[in-house]
């Protein structure tokens, strides 16, 4: 699955604009790392699960998503 990165993070990453796979897998950190992160980035965490593989999912958004999920699917 790939998805088109649109939001505007507090932070750039330099991926805005382009195709990122989806389930990308980056360097080894620790969930309470990796949370930390994001959120220093601007998203908030909705949650996190174990992976049915190896690892540990974590699931994120922030305002800019949300607001454009609400246009996107406004009744």
């Amino acid at each position: 699955m790939l998805v088109l990165t649109t939001a505007t993070p507090s932070k750039m990453t330099g991926l805005e604009g382009t195709k990122v796979n989806t389930y990308l897998i980056g360097e080894h950190m620790s969930v309470a790392d990796a949370e930390a992160k994001l959120k220093s980035a601007g998203y908030d965490i909705v949650a996190n699960y174990k992976s049915v593989k190896k690892g540990t999912t974590i699931v994120f958004t922030n305002a800019a998503l949300k607001a454009r999920s609400c246009k996107a699917y406004a009744f």
